[in-house]
């Protein structure tokens, strides 16, 4: 790993340009515009089918000397929290939910919204603003009539107040706002690709970050050479990163469903869909990386260069830099068979007994050491019910799946599906009565059919789906039962989970279902993903220890939500009820000494030792901290949940140790700790 400085360009006034030049030769002084004129040329050219060291003098070019020393506009506190950089009053938080418990009953848009009324306050860090502002980036702070849509994440349910938010639309204005955070206060900084955190951390998931919007770098562009990988900014949605790569070359890459997720935050955090147990996580395609360091300053991350960067940014990336440019691997679908597949049940699925059953036999099935990495699927299950209809005490579930291959391979899979089923609740458990449909189609075609929030005939439509918010709560459960797993991955490798976690968790879904829990308000909604099994491509030995993605005993992966409608909040009692329907999971899966964490990139907003729950515990935490303390020793990259400075990291393991003690010795400690609350 080279340790030396990353050029960068220096800050050269234009007068002093001009009188060097005026004071040379006629001659000399044409030299030097001509030379200028065609460095300027050769920097702004971005040809594809390149080397590494092409690209490398090419990248290199943005940045043609070396950093001088931050200057810091006030002396760094040896620790700190997100309180130093920006303080709400309690009267701030009641105008933030007052004014979006407005916007929400009154059905608002963005444009009609009332401008919010910051006051005296909020104080910015002095210096900061202008510092974007002269650099050219647009920036959007709380007295901007944009300042409401541009602190915005996908999730209303966490809504924050940033100190800013600035747009560069290109890697040395990104550059320039991560020096100026740096240099004015020490800003806490949050890269912000798509918005779609569950819990709104591309703003920081707290108030007062420096949100660095990244969605005006969304380039697509595949390479025209050898094989193929795709040149993809961070920015660019996962539904125009399906439809560019298809059109510029039939080729696609492994990442999730939903179009209006960015790339960025999603291939950070691991990056999982239907397709990951063929093709790998986002993760693992990812082949070298152009970031912003925590300095400003620009590098290349490969196998060659910071290759242990590397390996943390595959999986815990939004720590230690920002990713102006990915390259990834790619896949050929031009001349695929790939298949489609539903599978419907609601009124065959007898009560919370046969629901037991069914997900008995659906992880039995799956278990199976033949069961091919071509087919990926998840099982979706909600209450039948709509905004104005009862659920009437049935619970519908949709089994969606993509194989990689012609159907009626895919059918010979399922066929060992149907006596599982079978054998555990007759012909009815065995027999889908809502419809079935299993259908060869094209990359592009499946992805629409992925698509839940395209209109027909219109999806994967980005700039149109990602205009509605959605508002809800989430909480999520990975079981490490992974019988593929080494067996030093995890205590709980190749158990079966007994029934009795299902017959627990099914009783109080179908209770839900029977009261009509939430009826006109809210609605609950779970994703059960198939995250593991035999034959996953990040199993492989070559693989595995690749990226910073942890868990390799990770079999399912479930995601448990209640929502609400456009122009609804969750009420409290909704809130409690998915923390309460997540709880009897996870406490019947204690029970059972079966061992389960939770998922970086379904990030939980209440979890406080959510360190051991995304990243593990252990070697890998700890190459986390070492990378983090390389690269970003003063945690300029953090939000609410972030892995701190060593300084943080120490004074935090103090209080604990202070904490024990003084509640053995029977004192009462208060200790706050650096997370966001329970959502509002």
């Amino acid at each position: 790993m080279s340790s030396s400085s990353i050029p960068s360009r220096r800050n050269t006034s234009t007068s002093k340009r001009r009188r060097t030049a005026a004071g040379l030769p006629l001659l000399a002084t044409t030299l030097f515009l001509l030379l200028l004129t065609l460095t300027t040329t050769v920097t702004t050219a971005t040809p594809i089918s390149d080397s590494l060291a092409q690209r490398a003098a090419r990248r290199y070019a943005d940045f043609d000397g070396p950093l001088p020393p931050i200057a810091r506009s006030h002396p760094l506190p040896p620790t700190h929290t997100s309180a130093d950089a920006f303080q709400l009053t309690p009267e701030i938080e009641a105008l933030k939910h007052q004014t979006l418990v407005q916007r929400q009953a009154k059905h608002l848009t963005d444009d009609e919204l009332p401008p919010l009324q910051v006051p005296e306050s909020i104080k910015t860090s002095p210096g900061l603003i202008p510092c974007i502002y002269n650099m050219g980036v647009k920036i959007v702070t709380p007295v901007s009539k944009e300042f409401w849509n541009s602190a915005q994440s996908d999730n209303l349910n966490y809504h924050y107040l940033p100190l800013a938010v600035a747009y560069p639309n290109s890697t040395r204005q990104v550059s320039h706002c991560v020096r100026c955070a740096a240099q004015h206060g020490h800003a806490a900084v949050a890269a912000r690709s798509g918005g779609h955190s569950f819990s709104g951390s591309g703003s920081g998931g707290q108030d007062g970050n420096l949100v660095i919007d990244l969605g005006a770098l969304n380039k697509v562009t595949l390479s025209d050479i050898g094989v193929r990988d795709a040149f993809i900014e961070p920015g660019a949605r996962l539904g125009d990163v399906v439809k560019e790569l298809w059109a510029q070359g039939k080729r696609a890459m492994t990442h999730g469903t939903c179009p209006t997720v960015g790339v960025g935050g999603h291939a950070l955090c691991g990056g999982f869909g239907p397709l990951s147990r063929a093709w790998g996580l986002a993760a693992d395609a990812i082949l070298h990386l152009d970031v912003i360091l925590a300095d400003g300053s620009f590098a290349l991350v490969n196998p060659v260069e910071h290759r242990e960067l590397l390996w943390g940014m595959r999986g815990a990336g939004n720590h230690f830099a920002i990713v102006t440019r990915f390259t990834f691997r790619t896949q050929d679908v031009s001349n695929k068979n790939l298949t489609y597949i539903e599978h419907n049940w609601a009124d065959s699925i007898k009560g919370p007994r046969d629901f037991a059953k069914f997900l008995d036999g659906m992880t039995a099935w799956s278990s199976r050491k033949d069961f091919p990495a071509e087919l990926g699927y998840h099982l979706q299950i909600v209450p039948t019910m709509s905004r104005d209809e009862r659920a009437k005490g049935i619970v519908s579930v949709k089994l969606r799946a993509n194989y990689i291959g012609p159907s009626q391979a895919a059918e010979m899979v399922f066929s060992s599906l149907w006596p599982e089923l079978r054998s555990r609740g007759g012909e009815t458990l065995a027999t889908p009565d809502r419809g079935s449909k299993m259908e060869e189609m094209t990359w592009l075609q499946i992805m629409e059919e992925w698509d839940d929030f395209g209109a027909p005939g219109d999806k994967l439509n980005t700039a149109k789906e990602r205009l509605e918010h959605n508002n809800y709560v989430p909480k999520t459960t990975l079981i490490r039962t992974n019988p593929a797993a080494p067996a030093s991955a995890g205590p709980s490798v190749g158990k079966q989970i007994p029934l009795e976690v299902w017959e627990a968790w099914a009783k109080f879904l179908y209770e839900g279902a029977e009261t009509n829990a939430g009826a006109g308000r809210w609605s609950w909604n779970v994703f059960m993903e198939m995250f593991g099994g035999h034959n996953a491509f990040h199993l492989k030995p070559e693989v595995r220890d690749l990226s910073s993605v942890p868990f390799l005993d990770g079999m399912w992966l479930i995601q448990q939500t209640v929502g609400t409608w456009p122009g609804s909040v969750v009420d409290p009692p909704g809130k409690t009820w998915v923390r309460k329907m997540h709880e009897i999971l996870n406490t019947a899966l204690d029970k059972a000494q079966i061992t389960k964490s939770s998922y970086g990139c379904y990030q939980d907003a209440d979890l406080e030792n959510w360190v051991e729950e995304y990243h593990g515990k252990g070697v890998a935490r700890d190459r986390l901290y070492r990378l983090k303390d390389q690269y970003d020793p003063f945690n300029l990259f953090r939000g609410a949940q972030h892995l701190g400075s060593k300084a943080e990291r120490e004074a935090k393991k103090a209080a604990a140790v202070s904490a024990a003690a003084s509640n053995k010795e029977g004192g009462q400690v208060s200790w706050t700790h650096d997370i966001h609350p329970l959502p509002r």
